[in-house]
């Protein structure tokens, strides 16, 4: 802590933040994302003026303002402050944390926003290695990062990488149900289906819309999906759509 401040002015610079931090989160409730961030920056000089720059608090606050300028398209600022941040983890609790992981993984959310996918694979490798070794292989938090690592691969056509992590993320999701509330496995199913699709293995891909439509009683929550389902069930159905993966033999369709 800065050894400039008294005790009264540390008092008065946290309850200024504090209302800071209120008040920019009434503003972004509303709408009004630019005032958020102008009472957010100030909030974290003040955090500064207080705690200094290695402090849990301020790199709490540098994550907050980061996912909100990623959420609102403003990806280089995003992309400096979610640095910062990890910077500040790492040297309070070491480069194997799950502060440092749960930054990562942000981080590795933002470059895929951003469309620059050959970024976002290291950084979510390294999310997964360091949730591994804390959480264990088959935990909630590697299945998450193995879903968008899976994803990320999709976007680059790196289909055969893709897969071993998107399935593994679904058996993870599929054993430990109760554990999550249903969005991450079927978004991990709708993503495996949309990779089989582009691979043209279409029964495999109908099999996976199919409980994706299980999971969803039955309704579809992407435009793409529902095109691309209804491509499978015409190409099964007429014989077009044998996967060489399932030995030639096409898929039946529900009556």
């Amino acid at each position: 802590m800065p050894d400039t401040l008294t005790p009264e002015q540390e008092a008065r610079l946290e309850a200024e933040v504090w209302a800071l931090e209120s008040a920019a989160y009434h503003h972004a409730q509303n709408g009004d994302m630019e005032e958020s961030f102008r009472l957010q920056r100030a909030a974290l000089a003040s955090w500064y003026a207080i705690v200094g720059p290695v402090n849990e608090s301020l790199a709490d606050g540098l994550v907050s303002l980061a996912i909100d300028l990623r959420d609102e398209g403003q990806y280089e600022e995003a992309e400096a402050l979610f640095l910062r941040a990890l910077s500040v983890y790492e040297s309070l609790h070491g480069l194997v944390d799950l502060e440092v992981a749960a930054t990562l993984f942000d981080l590795g959310c933002l470059y895929d926003d951003w469309e620059r996918y050959e970024m976002s694979l290291p950084v979510y490798r390294r999310a997964l290695a360091i949730e591994e070794t804390i959480c264990g292989r088959y935990s909630p938090e590697a299945a998450a990062t193995c879903t968008w690592l899976g994803d990320a691969h999709v976007a680059l056509s790196q289909y055969a990488q893709a897969e071993p992590y998107l399935r593994r993320a679904l058996n993870i999701w599929l054993t430990r149900r109760a554990l999550d509330d249903g969005r991450m496995l079927t978004l991990t199913q709708e993503r495996l289906a949309g990779m089989l699709f582009s691979l043209k293995r279409y029964a495999e891909a109908l099999a996976a819309y199919d409980d994706v439509l299980a999971l969803n009683d039955g309704k579809f929550q992407w435009k793409k999906s529902r095109r691309r389902y209804k491509t499978c069930r015409v190409r099964c159905t007429s014989g077009k759509g044998q996967d060489k993966a399932a030995g030639e033999t096409p898929c039946h369709t529900q009556s």
